[in-house]
C-alpha cells in the first residue's frame, strides 16, 4: 500500500525517473531542431544569391580564419544568437562530434531543399495543367554536356506566366532520339504527362529542332498540340554568323578569335590533365 501511495504522488507531481528521461529528451529535440533551422536559413541565404559555400579544403575548421563563407556566416550569427553559440562552443571544445556542420551535410541539405522546390514546382504545374518544355545543352566546368529542364506554365492562383528550373540532366549522345528518351524520362520521373505539353523552346540545331528527326519533331508525334518556337536570339545569331560569312574581313578577324579560343582551351585541359597525373 505504502508502494502505491508513493506511485501515485509521483505520478500526480511527474517526478517519476522516466519523466525526468523525457524531458530531457525533448530538450535534445528541441535543441537540434533549432540548430537545423538556422542552418537550413543559412543555406538558402547563401543558395539565394549564388554565393559559394566553402573555402579552401584545408581550411574547414571553426576558428580558422580561411574558412568558407558557410562557417564564417554561422561564426557571424553566434556572435548574436546564444543557441549557435552555445553550438560552435560545444565544436570547438569537442564537446560533441556530429556537428552538422561538414561539407558532406551541406551538400545532403541543399538536395533535400532543392527537391522540396522541385516538388512545388510539380504541384503548381499539376493544378496549370498545361506548360511548355525549355530545353538547352551546355557543358559544365567538367566539360560533361548537361541538358538545362525549364517548365513554363501560368500560376493560376496570381495569373502570371512563370518559368521554373527545375535540373540538370546528364547526357552523353546529343541526338535526337536520345534527347527525347531523357526529357520523358525527366518528365516521368516528376509524374508530369507529355501530353499536357502545349510548347517546346529550342536553339536552332538539326538535332534539337530538326524538322525530320529533332527532338521537337519526335515530341510532336507523341504530342501534336506541342508547338515549337526556335529562340528568337539563336536565330538572330544564325542570321549575323550567315552575315559575316559573306565578308572576309570578319572571316580573318572571327577565325583569330576561334583558334586563340582553341589554343587557350587546349592549354588549360592540359594542364587539368597533368594535374590529374600528379
Amino acid at each position: 500500500m505504502h508502494t502505491y501511495h508513493e506511485a501515485k504522488q509521483r505520478l500526480e507531481t511527474s517526478t517519476f525517473v522516466d519523466h525526468f528521461l523525457e524531458n530531457a529528451t525533448n530538450k535534445h529535440i528541441e535543441y537540434w531542431k533549432n540548430i537545423l533551422h538556422r542552418l537550413l536559413a543559412m543555406i538558402q541565404f547563401l543558395a539565394e544569391r549564388s554565393i559559394a559555400f566553402r573555402g579552401s579544403a584545408n581550411h574547414e575548421t571553426i576558428g580558422d580564419p580561411k574558412y568558407g563563407n558557410f562557417l564564417g556566416l554561422a561564426q557571424l550569427l553566434a556572435k548574436f544568437d546564444p543557441v549557435m553559440a552555445e553550438h560552435l562552443s560545444k565544436v570547438s571544445f569537442n564537446m560533441i562530434s556530429d556537428h552538422y556542420l561538414s561539407n558532406t551535410i551541406q551538400d545532403e541539405l541543399i538536395a533535400l531543399m532543392g527537391h522540396k522546390i522541385v516538388s512545388e514546382i510539380v504541384v503548381n504545374l499539376q493544378e496549370a495543367k498545361y506548360y511548355s518544355l525549355i530545353l538547352d545543352c551546355t557543358p559544365d566546368v567538367s566539360h560533361q554536356k548537361q541538358l538545362t529542364v525549364i517548365l513554363r506554365l501560368v500560376d493560376i492562383k496570381k495569373v502570371v506566366v512563370k518559368e521554373h528550373f527545375v535540373g540538370f540532366v546528364n547526357i552523353l549522345d546529343s541526338s535526337g532520339a536520345s534527347l527525347t528518351e531523357v526529357v520523358l524520362e525527366k518528365l516521368k520521373s516528376h509524374n508530369i504527362p507529355i501530353l499536357n505539353c502545349r510548347g517546346q523552346g529550342y536553339d536552332n540545331g538539326a538535332n534539337m529542332a530538326g524538322k525530320n528527326s529533332g527532338l521537337q519533331k519526335r515530341i510532336l508525334d507523341i504530342n501534336p498540340l506541342a508547338y515549337c518556337s526556335n529562340c528568337a536570339c539563336h536565330c538572330i545569331n544564325l542570321v549575323l554568323c550567315d552575315c559575316a560569312k559573306s565578308n572576309k574581313s570578319f572571316l580573318t578577324y572571327f577565325g583569330i578569335i576561334q583558334k586563340l579560343y582553341a589554343f587557350f582551351f587546349v592549354s588549360e585541359t592540359l594542364g587539368h590533365f597533368e594535374k590529374a597525373c600528379e
